[in-house]
C-alpha cells in the first residue's frame, strides 16, 4: 500500500511488479529471514536460559512451533542445519538473505509471468531499475505507470471501464487506433512531442509520457 501511494498507482496494481521494478523482498520472505535469525539467537543462548530449554524442547520432541517452521524453511532452502552445525551469527544472516533473494526472485518470476500486463518483464535480471535511480520522482511515476500498463489515461489499461469500452478504447489522440501504452508511442498525434527525443531513454520517454499525459488530463477535465 505504501509503494502504491508513493508511485500513485491504483489499487489494482500488481504487488509482484512494485517488488520487481523496486527490488524488494515479499513481506512473506521477510518474515522468513526474521524467523530464521531469531531461531539462531535462540539456539546460541545460554542452556540455563529458558527460551533456550523452550526451543530445545521443541526440537526434541518435534512440536509445532518456531523450530519446526525453521527446520522446514532451512530444508526448502537448502541452508546449513544450525542444530548440528556452528555457524557464526553474520555469517548465518549472509546465508539466509541469499537463500532469500533467490527464492523471493523465483516466486516474483512466477507470479509476474501470470500476468498479462507485465509478464514481458519476467527475464529481466531482478533489481532496482535505473529510472528509480536516475529521474525524479514525477518521471519514475511516469515510467513506472508506463511499465506497468497503469496510466489512468490509456484506454486499454482499464478495459472494462464503460466509457472507455463504449468507443471501443479509440485513441484520444489520432482517433483511429486502439489505446494502449504501445501505441502511445507511435501514435501521429504526439509526433512533435517525440521530437528530439530518444523514447529508449528513460529521461526522454518519462518527459515524453508526461507531456501527453498532461495533454489527457485536460482532455478529460474538459469533458
Amino acid at each position: 500500500l505504501m509503494f502504491r501511494c508513493i508511485l500513485s498507482t491504483p489499487k489494482t496494481t500488481p504487488s509482484a511488479f512494485i517488488n520487481w521494478d523496486l527490488d524488494l523482498i515479499k513481506m512473506s520472505n521477510r518474515i522468513i529471514m526474521k524467523k530464521l535469525n531469531f531461531y539462531h539467537h535462540l539456539l546460541n543462548l545460554p542452556d540455563n536460559t529458558l527460551a533456550k530449554q523452550m526451543v530445545t524442547k521443541q526440537i526434541e520432541n518435534e512440536w509445532p512451533g518456531l523450530a519446526k517452521e525453521c527446520k522446514d524453511f532451512i530444508n526448502s532452502l537448502k541452508l546449513t542445519d544450525i542444530t548440528k552445525a556452528s555457524i557464526k551469527k553474520n555469517q548465518w544472516k549472509k546465508e539466509v538473505k541469499k537463500a532469500v533473494i533467490e527464492k523471493n526472485k523465483e516466486e516474483l518470476k512466477k507470479e509476474i509471468g501470470k500476468l498479462e500486463k507485465v509478464k514481458e518483464f519476467k527475464d529481466e535480471k531482478f533489481e532496482q531499475k535505473e529510472y528509480f535511480k536516475e529521474l525524479n520522482l514525477k518521471e519514475a511515476r511516469a515510467v513506472f505507470k508506463h511499465r506497468s500498463k497503469m496510466t489512468q489515461y490509456v484506454k486499454r489499461n482499464f478495459a472494462n471501464e464503460p466509457q472507455y469500452r463504449n468507443d471501443l478504447w479509440q485513441c484520444t489522440g489520432c482517433k483511429s487506433n486502439v489505446d494502449t501504452e504501445s501505441h502511445i508511442l507511435w501514435c501521429d498525434a504526439y509526433r512533435d512531442l517525440r521530437q528530439g527525443k530518444d523514447i529508449k531513454n528513460d529521461k526522454d520517454l518519462a518527459s515524453y509520457l508526461l507531456k501527453v499525459f498532461d495533454i489527457r488530463s485536460k482532455l478529460n477535465t474538459n469533458k
